[in-house]
């Protein structure tokens, strides 16, 4: 009896389900609270349904960030319902993160109704959905902007599949749905595929565990109709579509290397980590030593992420090579100190009267020789007070003696490494390292910073695969500390992990780190090179005191002659400077390029510049310009050429574009050659990074 009546339920729940998802009210567990609006259709099909979870400090003066969840289940099964085995829901709305958790169609929904490949249909649907709740913004009051995904097993390859693709809004869509933006924030998601391709699964993982279905074969078939398949294996594919503009992503994975994972093995997440770092992207891989859920670290990255600053992008790529055709400029007398651990330490004396040894023979001591000999009238003072071993908080207990007490006016610090090896949470080491800083600001307004991040390699100890991954990883998560830090306290940052990048694949690894840890000499020339390079154009000899504090006053020109749209002042070229998104610099381009161009008191080294798109109007965001760098005015060279750039997925949005600069110039300028089909041009904001305080001259 028992079992014909549990058969029956099963038939019943089983029509309900085909009958009609829509009307049905879905059933979350008691640690997940019900949502704030259940079964919103986003589509047509019975499958096309989200819930959502609006954050209770959520308005229409302060939207909410989103966190949109894509469940697992091969594409074949499961449901939002199962959204606490990937993240904490009640977590997300204290931190004041609105939820979303969609349904999708089935892969065998898709062949039925004649979709190919079947992926085509669950993947579609996740943009779909991702367009529909950004619809809604002003509605549920949601942040357009920063919206991260997440999801587990397929619905995390889902998420990297909208984190790397680019945007599949269509601006000329009568749909307004459709011209709604699918990039995203972020993603963090839990043991996901990165790759639907067969022939980088069996090299990744010695065999085919996963992803015939999506493409309507069986696994045995897969890598025999591979070449059949490749179209659509790079449309829907991750891991095909990652390049260097893409969002910063955290992927956690439940169990260790040892365990035979197949379709949930860290190696997908690893070989993904790879390729993110050849292109300067954020991509953090962890994986558990035991067996266990890891929704708790996704949820606690996705609130530090979706609520902190934006991760600033690395360069793609690094030159190693550094000319000095300018030096710094330093007082006379000046005290550089240099602290930090065993990479700067270097065996250094401690007895300082024995001055043949006391600097060591790390890159300190190459950086006290050259500007000692370049810049002898300037009788510079140089200080080591590296200790091997030594993290940010053995830093910050020695502070006072070893670093505000030496009273220098330039500090230097490389710190990172020991606090990677001892697991110091990335928390703990930006409050030590902030602390520290701001300590030595307070004791001395006009000190110059330096700070340089940490690095590994992998040669000695860490050659070995499982060592290198974990130990880069982690090292990964400070870099970014070290970059808003800079930028926090207005220090030169020099990226040393993209130096030593680009250096091993020159040589090996272990040419320039014996260790992984450790740099050689070549290594340690390398590091003071650079040193002497940024420092030199940040602080250019032959600038003034007020010039080499930063307190340079650029001179904005419009050399095309453009004017701005009907003669308005409101539309003039100074508006793309005031620090103001409600004003804009609007100009007419009549077919013509459009010039903007900044004139420094001195040359500076410039590696980035932002725009951030006006209030409306979005065709005249631009599609293709240039930044070029000259010396004197006249002769310019190309720093950066964009085409075919997207329009902005938001009003008041900002983005940052990285490029490779060494060379100091004391001109800059921005070519606009298209837009997106406007006859006017329009930014709220244009900036050069580190560059302030401009103002205008002869400007139309």
């Amino acid at each position: 009896m028992k079992t014909k009546l549990k058969t029956a339920m099963i038939t019943a729940i089983a029509c309900l389900v085909i009958g009609g998802v829509h009307a049905a009210t879905p059933v979350y567990p008691d640690s997940v609270p019900q949502p704030t609006l259940s079964n919103v259709p986003y589509g047509s099909h019975e499958r096309q349904v989200l819930d959502f979870w609006k954050a209770p400090a959520a308005s229409t003066a302060h939207p909410a960030p989103l966190v949109f969840y894509i469940h697992g289940g091969s594409w074949q099964t499961g449901s939002k319902e199962i959204i606490r085995g990937c993240v904490d829901v009640n977590a997300l709305l204290e931190a004041g993160i609105s939820v979303v958790g969609i349904n999708y169609r089935y892969v065998s929904q898709a062949k039925a109704a004649g979709i190919m490949p079947p992926v085509k249909a669950p993947l579609n649907d996740a943009a779909r959905a991702l367009q529909f709740v950004r619809s809604k913004a002003a509605e549920w009051h949601i942040d357009k902007v920063r919206i991260g995904a997440t999801g587990a097993s397929a619905g995390g390859c889902s998420s990297l599949w909208l984190a790397y693709h680019d945007d599949m809004a269509d601006p000329a869509s009568g749909d307004p749905v459709a011209r709604e933006s699918t990039r995203l924030f972020c993603a963090g998601v839990r043991v996901p595929q990165t790759s639907l391709d067969p022939q980088q699964m069996q090299e990744w993982l010695t065999r085919i565990t996963y992803g015939g279905h999506a493409f309507n074969v069986n696994n045995q078939a897969f890598l025999e109709s591979r070449d059949e398949l490749l179209p659509w294996i790079k449309a829907y594919s991750p891991y095909a579509h990652v390049n260097s503009d893409d969002p910063p992503v955290a992927i956690y994975y439940d169990q260790n290397l040892k365990a035979d994972l197949g379709a949930h093995s860290p190696q997908f997440g690893f070989h993904l980590q790879k390729r993110c770092q050849q292109l300067g992207l954020f991509c953090e891989v962890r994986y558990a030593e035991f067996n266990g859920h890891r929704q708790y670290e996704a949820t606690r990255y996705l609130i530090q992420t979706l609520t902190g600053p934006a991760l600033e992008k690395e360069p793609a790529r690094f030159d190693i090579s550094a000319t000095n055709e300018l030096l710094p400029a330093f007082k006379k007398g000046a005290r550089l100190l240099f602290i930090g651990d065993s990479i700067t330490d270097m065996k250094r004396g401690r007895n300082e009267r024995d001055r043949n040894h006391y600097l060591g023979h790390s890159f300190v001591f190459m950086v006290a020789g050259r500007l000692g000999m370049d810049l002898p009238e300037a009788e510079l003072d140089f200080y080591n007070r590296g200790i091997s071993g030594n993290t940010v908080a053995q830093l910050k207990a020695r502070w006072q003696k070893d670093a505000i007490d030496m009273r220098p006016d330039v500090l230097t610090v490389l710190i990172g490494t020991n606090d990677v090896v001892k697991k110091v949470t990335p928390h703990a080491f930006e409050t030590d390292y902030r602390a520290i800083l701001s300590a030595s600001l307070k004791a001395n307004p006009d000190l110059k910073i330096i700070l340089l991040d940490p690095f590994v390699l992998q040669s000695g100890g860490l050659k070995q695969e499982q060592a290198w991954n974990a130990r880069r990883s982690a090292t990964d998560q400070l870099r970014p500390i070290v970059a808003k830090l800079a930028k926090e306290f207005d220090a030169v940052h020099i990226k040393t992990q993209g130096l030593f990048d680009a250096a091993a694949q020159s040589a090996a690894p272990a040419y320039w780190m014996w260790d992984g840890i450790h740099p050689l000499p070549q290594g340690h020339e390398l590091i003071a090179r650079h040193w002497v390079n940024a420092v030199s154009g940040r602080w250019p000899e032959g600038a003034t005191p007020s010039e080499t504090q930063g307190n340079d006053q650029p001179i904005l020109t419009c050399p095309s002659g453009h004017k701005p749209w009907n003669d308005l002042p409101a539309q003039r070229i100074e508006k793309s400077v005031d620090g103001d998104l409600n004003t804009k610099w609007c100009y007419e381009h009549h077919g013509c390029p459009l010039q903007w161009q900044v004139q420094l008191a001195a040359p500076r080294v410039v590696t980035a510049y932002s725009f951030t798109s006006a209030n409306d109007v979005p065709n005249r965001d631009p599609k293709e310009w240039k930044w070029e760098g000259s010396v004197n005015g006249t002769q310019w060279t190309l720093l950066d050429h964009r085409e075919n750039q997207l329009i902005f997925p938001a009003r008041f949005h900002k983005k940052t574009f990285p490029f490779e600069n060494a060379q100091p110039y004391t001109f800059y300028r921005l070519t606009l050659l298209a837009n997106q089909g406007d006859g006017l041009y329009q930014f709220a904001e244009v900036e050069l990074e580190g560059i302030k305080n401009i103002t205008l001259k002869n400007a139309h």
